[in-house]
Parts: C-alpha cells; structure tokens; sequence
C-alpha cells in the first residue's frame, strides 16, 4: 500500500523561527479546534467555550500563495446556560442570530488564500455568507434582541471572525495546545484584569478521499465540557421548546392566533412523553400562566410538589390545598421554598410572595380552625418545620406558633407566658398575630394588668418600628433632594 499520507499535509521546517508548508492541489484534509477563554477583572467575569470542525481542499498554489477551499463543518458552543450546536436541524436551533448564522455557515464555503508561510492574504465569499444568514433569520423569523441583525452581521461573519477560527496555518502540526494568561495591569501596577485562553486545534487525514478519526478527542472533550448528553435528553429538548414558545407568545401578544399556534405546537410536544410523566408537565406549567385556555390549574392540581418548577407553582398549590383544609403538604411546601428555592444571599427567590402566601392561607385555616385536634396537627406542623432547622422559616412562623399556642391554652398561667413570647422579624406578621393573640387573652379572660403590659410591649414595639420607617424615608428624602439640587 502507497504511503498516501504524504500527499496529505508536508511540513518542512526551514529555520528555527518558520515552517514552511507544503500542499498539492486537490488535497483534502480537516482541523478541529477548542478554544476557552475565561476573563475574569474585580467587578465582572466571563467565560467563553467553542468546538469547531473546518474542511480545506486545496484548489491551487501559483506565486507562493496557495487557494484553499474553506468549508465550516460543526460549530459547538457555550451560549448562556446552553449549547449552539450546528450540527441540529434549523427548527430545533434556537431563535437566535449566532445559533442561526453558525448553522448556515456549516452550509457554506468561502475562499483562503495564504503564502508557505501561513499568513492569510485574503478570504473571499463573505457577502455571500452574509446574505445567506440574512436570508434564513428573514424565513425564521427570529427576533431582534438589543442588537440589530445587520449590526451583528458586521462581526459575524466578517474576515476577522474567520481569521479567529483558522489559526492552524501559523502552527501547521498535526496537534497543537496553547495555554496563556494575560494581565492587564493599571499605570500605577496594580492588576486589573486577567484573559487565561486555552487553544488545542488537530489535524484530521484522508486516505482516498475519506476521513478519518470522525469522532476526535477533542471533539470528545468538548462534549463532555458542554455536558452534550444531558443537554438532549428528551425532557431537557422538551424544557427548551416550552421556554421557546413562551418567548414566541410573549414576542407575539396581541396577535389573535398565537395561542391556538402555541398550544398546537405544545399538544403535539405532550405526544412524546406518558401522562403521568410529572417532570415534564412541571415543565409545562411556565408555560400554561400565559395561556387562558392552558389548563395551569388542572395541571397543578396532578403534579407533585416536588416536580414543580416555581416558588409561585408551590405557593399556588398549597394554597389549594389549604382552601380545601388539607395540612398534609405544608411542611413539604416550605422546605421546598426554602431550600429549592433559595436564592443567593439569605431568602428564597420570592420571599415577600411566599411569606405573604403562607400566613395569609395556613394562617388563615388557623384562625378559622375551631377544633382542638386540628389546631394541635396545625401545632406539630410548625414544630416539624422548625426541626429542619431553616432559620428564616423558624422566624417566620414565630407568630403564628404563639397565636396557635394562645389558641390551645386553658390555663391563666400559660397563657401569661404565651403573652410574654417576642417576636417581630421580617416576614413574621407579628403586627397581626399579637392583635389575635390579645382576642385570645380577652376571650380567655387572662388579668387586666397582663393585657396591658402586653398591650404597652405592642405599642412600644409598633413605634420602634413606625421610627425606623421614618428614618428609612428620611434619609431617602434627603439622599433624593441631595441629587436634585
């Protein structure tokens, strides 16, 4: 068998500082490349992850500059918490310009031309690629963000795009990694920034014409860096289009027809999976508050706490629940908001929603509760929720567990020490559960000199309170009246 893979890419090495290199006209061959970079200053970070594949025919070499046959064939790319993945069809792109325009670019080719030495003179077919993006985002649809379409089409593609992604012909290897990092420093010394780039580009042969090593390391790499597998399981694809046609009724709204557009598209998403599949009908719920006719409560009312998708999807359901008199879910409720929920710093992600939705609906069955037994289970569900040790929601119900308690006590001295329990935090309503507390005191006929002592420490407290509104206000007053003058 002829040695064929001479004919495939030479490299002769002239001096220490350059290679020259060495093609023959009618020679196939492919580079694929990562690049990641992660920028990172004292206020800002960012990181950026591409996968991409390139085909090259050389078509000729005249005066030291060869003509090669430039054809883009897999861009991956970390795009948010997601992947730009042109290997797709373009009804499962997303209805965004860079997914769109890298997902014609695989469609397409343009020319190279460089000298032995790797320096590219010029790159030829750009308007043609341009006007063929133009062209599909037209027939997508796809809407405009911040940016404009036209605007875009000024950096993507245009001939330093392409320089970026065809930096094999300065490094003509068959594998090739550079790892740099780049400070950028004020005049004073002190560092203002870091660039660290990683680059990694291999060579990928042909005998007679056929590739191979298809599936490259690199490739391999970059799939399991995007976590390519997970990324198209059936529910995650399925989470994908619900958002997008959430996005399209928003786009739309006002449109007459989007609805019924919307849940023909969704109808025909459900056939693909059971039922009782809950995961995915948690994930329809984003979906179904925009939609009149979308069924959310039906839906709701089927899904398991634990398969919803939103604080508010939490909040709405036990509210149900307890419109109806059932306990049973509410310790699983809160310690679902409070933990799946939590947002970065010290509460959930809607707290004040939450707070609001639990007193006002557990709070509200208590208040109505008459018997015994249930203001007990009501009781030992609180006491439950404080033992998963959740500060904020132990605070938060602090109230409530002491009116609960005033509601069960029969005896003069207990209820004098229920009358001497503080609370007055955030979210805890305690403006509330101390004016029923006092109903209870009354009811019960506990001492008068107890009641005004409890009487004097809610007013006192209400004042400390009214003063540090004043203040709050005072002081945004002032900071106001400042910017003005």
């Amino acid at each position: 068998m002829k040695i064929n893979l001479l004919i495939i890419i030479i490299l002769i090495c002239g001096t220490a500082n350059s290679q020259i290199l060495k093609l023959k006209p009618g020679q196939k061959f492919s580079y694929d490349a990562i690049n990641s970079t992660d920028r990172k200053d004292k206020k800002y970070s960012s990181n950026t992850y591409e996968y991409w594949k390139t085909n090259f025919e050389v078509i000729s070499h005249k005066n030291g500059i060869y003509t090669l046959k430039v054809s883009p064939e897999i861009f991956l790319t970390k795009w948010g918490d997601g992947i730009h993945d042109s290997t797709v069809p373009f009804e499962e792109q997303p209805a965004d310009f860079m997914a769109v325009a890298k997902k014609v670019m695989t469609g397409c080719s343009f020319e190279l031309k460089i000298d032995e030495k790797g320096n590219i003179s010029a790159i030829n077919g750009i308007p043609e690629i341009k006007t063929a993006i133009m062209a599909k985002l037209k027939a997508l649809n796809t809407p405009e963000g911040y940016e404009k379409h036209q605007k875009l089409l000024e950096v993507v593609p245009s001939e330093d795009y392409f320089k970026e992604h065809l930096p094999f012909f300065k490094h003509p290897v068959r594998s090739f990694n550079l790892d740099t990092t780049v400070t950028k420093r004020s005049p004073e010394g002190a560092e203002m920034s870091t660039t660290h780039t990683i680059t990694k580009f291999n060579l990928i042969t042909t005998v007679k014409d056929k590739f191979i090593d298809l599936s490259t390391p690199l490739m391999a790499e970059a799939k399991a860096k995007l976590n390519y597998t997970d990324y198209y399981t059936p529910i995650n694809k399925a989470k994908r289009k619900i958002q997008e046609l959430a996005d399209q009724f928003n786009h739309e709204k006002g449109n007459q027809t989007i609805e019924a557009k919307v849940l023909k598209k969704l109808d025909s998403l459900d056939k693909g999976f059971a039922k009782d599949d809950y995961q995915y009908m948690g994930a329809k719920l984003g979906l179904l508050t925009y939609l009149n006719a979308g069924g959310y409560w039906d839906v709701l009312e089927k899904v398991p706490y634990e398969y919803l998708p939103g604080e508010n999807d939490i909040d709405n359901k036990l509210t149900r629940d307890l419109q109806k008199g059932d306990l049973s879910q509410v310790k699983k409720a809160i310690e679902l908001s409070f933990t799946k929920f939590k947002g970065k710093d010290y509460y959930p992600m809607n707290m004040g929603n939450t707070a609001n939705s639990i007193h006002d609906h557990f709070g509200g069955l208590i208040y109505r509760i008459q018997s015994k037994d249930s203001l007990q289970l009501a009781y030992n569900i609180i006491k439950q929720i404080e033992e998963l040790n959740i500060p904020i929601a132990t605070e938060m119900l602090k109230g409530m567990k002491t009116y609960v308690q005033a509601k069960l006590a029969t005896d003069q001295k207990e209820l004098a020490e229920i009358a001497n329990i503080n609370f007055n935090t955030v979210f805890d309503k305690a403006g509330r559960y101390r004016i029923l507390i006092y109903d209870e005191l009354v009811k019960k006929q506990i001492p008068d000199s107890i009641k005004m002592a409890y009487i004097d420490y809610t007013i006192d407290l209400n004042k400390k309170k009214s003063n540090k509104s004043i203040q709050a206000l005072s002081k945004t007053s002032a900071l106001f009246i400042l910017h003005i003058s």
